[in-house]
């Protein structure tokens, strides 16, 4: 579980830092062709993220899910016709299709986040969220990485066309990729299920082991077995305690 909500944190985040590094460049390449500005285009497309919060809190009765198939749809699609070098180069078709990129922004996020949410148990939920969010981290830093090799220079000219393309259909493998893996994740996590707040008592003992203890490197998992009975026993020692001094 932790391994595929890593793959789909993964792929959302390549896909968003990548997209947000190479704007720029897309928007400086198509001022040389059109009277837009790039600073006008990029404030068009800045309240997009706002609109797809709107749109996706409407459609959340679809289920996370099936949000995060329908957005991660979107976005492949739209980056799709930027890959091609005759739609990117009109200002309007890509001011369009980078708008419908960043509305899928937010609602990936939020649903996401709500699948991390519900996944885990209170007791392992911090644990694996810094797992997965380390692994996301790490496809977040080779995103700009690679957009740097591939360009001959720092400006926007730097990318050739092959180059250009090829990246960006990197960035729609990456999103279609994190939407076809959210669908296998087992269970209901994120349809609003009520949150555990611990792990079942067989995933207890897997976790536990019968490894000994050294130094402060203590058993959490069986000192928190042990600590259950103790406040379990407690209770009934006082009470025949009591019995014993009446």
């Amino acid at each position: 579980l932790v391994f595929l909500m890593s793959m789909v944190e993964g792929g959302k985040t390549f896909f968003v830092a990548g997209t947000s590094y190479l704007l720029k460049d897309l928007f400086q390449r198509v001022h040389s062709h059109g009277a837009i500005t790039p600073a006008t285009l990029n404030i068009i497309v800045s309240f997009a993220p706002f609109v797809g919060l709107a749109v996706g809190e409407r459609l959340l009765w679809l289920g996370v899910r099936s949000l995060i198939v329908s957005f991660a749809l979107l976005a492949a699609v739209s980056l799709g016709l930027v890959a091609q070098d005759v739609v990117r180069s009109e200002a309007l078709s890509l001011a369009l299709l980078i708008f419908a990129i960043k509305v899928t922004w937010s609602p990936l996020n939020a649903c996401i986040s709500l699948m991390k949410l519900e996944a885990f148990a209170t007791e392992i939920r911090v644990t694996a969220f810094s797992i997965i969010s380390t692994n996301a981290k790490l496809l977040c830093i080779i995103a700009p990485t690679i957009v740097e090799l591939l360009k001959a220079d720092n400006s926007a000219e730097g990318w050739s066309s092959g180059s250009l393309s090829m990246y960006i259909y990197c960035l729609m493998a990456s999103i279609g990729m994190s939407g076809i893996l959210a669908v296998l994740i087992p269970g209901t996590s994120g349809d609003g299920k009520p949150l555990e707040d611990f792990v079942d008592n067989g995933v207890r003992k897997l976790l536990s082991g019968t490894v000994e203890d050294y130094g402060a490197a203590h058993d959490i998992w069986g000192i928190s077995d042990t600590e259950s009975q103790n406040s379990q026993e407690r209770p009934s020692q006082n009470s025949e305690e009591r019995a014993d001094e009446h």
